[in-house]
């Protein structure tokens, strides 16, 4: 397969390449599996191995998509 020049020129000149985190393989193999087999502990136990993957999960919106807006805002520890 040929390979973009600018892409391989870039890849050359780059002194540091962002690692991935070592828990990334075992969590994308881990929410491969069919959902009734899949363990919220485990996938929790997981990001925790690593702090961006558990900074960027606490920053994402934690919401029930089955609950509705109006209920959840109601149960919202934040809500006045």
């Amino acid at each position: 397969m040929p390979c973009d020049p600018k892409l391989l020129q870039k890849l050359q000149s780059a002194r540091e390449l962002p690692t991935l985190p070592a828990v990334l393989i075992p969590l994308l193999r881990h929410l491969e599996r069919p959902l009734e087999s899949q363990d919220v502990h485990q996938i929790v136990d997981l990001i925790a191995k690593d702090e961006s993957l558990a900074a960027a999960a606490c920053k994402s919106p934690i919401r029930p998509y089955s609950v509705p807006v109006a209920k959840w805002r109601a149960f919202s520890p934040l809500s006045s």
